[in-house]
């Protein structure tokens, strides 16, 4: 495999990487701005749901001060009072039998006439010490049952004489409640006297309708069946159970939308999840995304008391089609401009790698030329420099030889202008002979020239 082939896939995987990288690092915060606008919907939902709860709770204490400030209502509860406690307490004989139709006639138009115009449902009036039903203007057949472990709004303000108010299933109804004292001047000691506690109570339906119109969801609310089965009578729990279904553990005490309790029992663990754990999430249901809040709902005793459970849950369901399908889109085109930046950058590397590597390979062709040329020129020069010193060897044998025959005599001689002697370096004056042979290898014969010839033997010529 060529350098280059490995370098485009060493770089074509880390851009794969990163590519892949990139993608899930935007799929992770795309995923957590949906979830924190979810979570923001959700909140505001049960911003929304508390604040019309207290609005509600505020309007029931409104409804029963003010039947408790008609004087004539006053009375008429007193003396069913002192009835009751003469015919030996609980539903009281016939003093408070008598007492207790006043007490009808007086509310019972009224009750009628706030029902239809305020959504109010329910009027009940209650004998201390603790919560003892004296009349049930809603109900009137039924009345001298003890409701102390139920009604604790009315515990508390028979004991404290203090208005209260909230959320609290009772034996026949839940519904948010506002209590308040009543009181009447004593006759006999002209004196103002603790009466009892009246009761002004209405369903979650209307207000939900309310929350639901504004917000543009569906609401439930959902309560426990270990609540109902505390609070409920046990001939009436049946019934009412049937009458309004369960989902997922819990019945459905009231809900806006039809679909509402089918979503919410359709939806898997998702929906087991929310309801579990609280939160907003997205369920799907039939194939079709819808946002689904939950939060605790707590009544009366659990506010007073954190150590209480929950006595239910509140499910707000908002169809999420818009929402889900803006997200999958935007990680679709996520997806799709990574895809093409890939392919686009891979595209631009290829090309890069193929002309930088052409270019590298010229300039490897043209250096393989320019160095074969270099090794010829290199080449022609070793061998001249051979020949050079082949001939530089044999001039120095040759001149060695001739040094090998030949010494000679170099420098200034001086020589004796009128016998010829030569001086040597020691200051002696030596014949010719004698120097030339102890510095050379010259050797000497004697003859006679021909001018000295006539000279000295001219009979002899």
């Amino acid at each position: 495999m060529k350098k280059s082939t490995r370098i485009f896939i060493v770089i074509s995987i880390f851009l794969a990487c990163s590519d892949f990288a990139f993608v899930v690092i935007n799929y992770r915060a795309a995923r957590g701005a949906l979830a924190d606008y979810l979570g923001q919907s959700g909140r505001q939902i049960e911003s929304a749901f508390r604040l019309s709860l207290a609005d509600t709770c505020s309007r029931m204490l409104q409804i029963a001060t003010f039947v408790a400030g008609d004087q004539r209502i006053q009375q008429a509860f007193f003396t069913g009072r002192r009835a009751v406690e003469a015919e030996g307490g609980g539903p009281g004989g016939v003093e408070a039998a008598a007492a207790r139709r006043r007490l009808h006639e007086l509310t019972a138009g009224s009750h009628r006439e706030m029902a239809r115009r305020f959504d109010f449902r329910q009027l009940h009036f209650h004998l201390p010490p603790g919560s003892t039903s004296f009349l049930r203007v809603h109900q009137p057949e039924r009345y001298g049952d003890n409701m102390d472990e139920v009604r604790h709004t009315v515990v508390a303000v028979n004991r404290r004489h203090e208005p209260a108010s909230g959320f609290e299933t009772g034996r026949i109804y839940s519904g948010i409640r506002g209590v308040v004292p009543v009181t009447a001047r004593d006759p006999e000691s002209g004196t103002t006297v603790h009466v009892g506690a009246v009761e002004a109570g209405t369903s979650f339906q209307h207000m939900l309708e309310n929350i639901a119109g504004a917000e543009g969801i569906d609401l439930a609310v959902l309560l426990t069946m270990e609540h109902l089965e505390e609070n409920v009578w046990p001939k009436l729990l049946a019934p009412l159970v049937a009458e309004r279904g369960t989902v997922r553990g819990f019945m459905v005490e009231a809900a806006t939308g039809s679909q509402t309790a089918e979503i919410i029992g359709e939806s898997g663990a998702a929906a087991d999840r929310l309801l579990a754990d609280g939160g907003t999430g997205i369920v799907i249901h039939h194939g079709i995304p819808y946002q689904l809040t939950a939060f605790p709902l707590r009544d009366y005793a659990g506010s007073v008391d954190g150590a209480r459970p929950d006595v239910g849950r509140v499910v707000a369901i908002r169809g999420a089609g818009i929402l889900v399908g803006r997200f999958r889109h935007d990680q679709h085109i996520n997806i799709i401009f990574a895809v093409c930046g890939y392919l686009a950058v891979e595209f631009l590397l290829f090309a890069g790698i193929r002309i930088t590597t052409r270019k590298l390979e010229d300039m490897v062709d043209d250096g393989r030329r320019e160095l074969a040329q270099v090794n010829t020129r290199l080449q022609d020069d070793i061998e001249r420099r051979m020949a050079a010193e082949k001939e530089r060897e044999a001039l120095i044998d040759k001149l060695q030889a001739s040094l090998a025959e030949v010494r000679t005599l170099s420098g200034l001689l001086p020589i004796c202008a009128w016998c010829k002697k030569i001086r040597d370096d020691r200051g002696y004056w030596t014949q010719v002979e004698e120097y030339v042979a102890g510095r050379s290898d010259a050797e000497f014969s004697h003859s006679i020239c021909d001018e000295c010839m006539k000279k000295h033997f001219p009979d002899e010529g």
